[in-house]
Parts: C-alpha cells; sequence; structure tokens
C-alpha cells in the first residue's frame, strides 16, 4: 500500500489527507500498534513541513487531537524551533492553535515560553499578523482557563 510506504506523500496529497485524518479519528486506540507507527512516525518528523502544508496541516491537527499524549509531546518537540514563524502562516497557525488546545498542561507552557521569549518575529509582531493573532487569543485563552 502506498500509505504505508509514504505517509507523508498521503498526507500532503488532496484526498489522502482526509484517509488519514479518519485513521486518526477512528482507529486512535490502534496508533501506538507497530503498523501504525510506520504511518505516525514519519508524520511527527515531518511536522513543520507538514504544518505549512495546505492538505497537510489537517493531518498533524488530527494527531494533536485523537493521538496519545506522547505523539501529541513528539509533535510539540518538533514545532518549537519554528515556533513563531509558523504562527504567523495561514495553515501552521491552524496546527498552533489546535497544540495549545490539545497538548498537556507541561506542553503548553513550552509553546507558551516559547512564544512569550520570541525574538524574530517577536510575539507583538505575531500578534499583529493577520494569523498570529488567532495564536496569541489562543495562548491568551489556554492561560486564562488556568
Amino acid at each position: 500500500l502506498i500509505i504505508e510506504e509514504c505517509p507523508v506523500k498521503v498526507a500532503r496529497h488532496q484526498f489522502g489527507c482526509r484517509v488519514l485524518e479518519r485513521f486518526l479519528e477512528h482507529f486512535p486506540e490502534d496508533l501506538n500498534s507497530s503498523t501504525m507507527a510506520g504511518l505516525i512516525s514519519p508524520i511527527i518528523d515531518e511536522t513543520v513541513m507538514l504544518s505549512r502544508h495546505k492538505h497537510g496541516n489537517y493531518v498533524v491537527q488530527k494527531l494533536l487531537e485523537h493521538g496519545s499524549e506522547e505523539h501529541r509531546n513528539c509533535v510539540v518537540r518538533s514545532m518549537l524551533s519554528d515556533l513563531p514563524n509558523l504562527s504567523m502562516l495561514k495553515t501552521a497557525s491552524n496546527v498552533v492553535q489546535q497544540a495549545l488546545r490539545q497538548c498537556s498542561v507541561e506542553d503548553q507552557w513550552a509553546l507558551a515560553e516559547r512564544l512569550l521569549t520570541a525574538r524574530d518575529p517577536s510575539l507583538e509582531d505575531i500578534a499583529l499578523n493577520k494569523f498570529g493573532c488567532y495564536v496569541v487569543e489562543e495562548l491568551r485563552g489556554s492561560y486564562l482557563a488556568d
């Protein structure tokens, strides 16, 4: 199956991304199996690229929503280095918002710390960006909820 051989390529395909999304939605208990690990691991490895992609970002969002705590943690860790830039992109900002909603408190703190200490772009730049402002709003909501 092509989905097992090239999950990242499938994630970037207009219809393939939907197949992966349905796998993630309907088989969350199987995500830690060895079969699914072959699908999930490459997606996690390419989180930053997929977050920027018009179709791939939906797969990463579904992984954040339905994946295990370990999956969410791996996604967050892979995003941290480029988080300020991702927050300002149309598709990637949705992934960042989903991470702020779905991740553990520890991962939310890691995301918040990275955004609050960002220099180029700064948090102000992100807040003034037409996509970044939604990330800042989600960040604000996360802190007010606690």
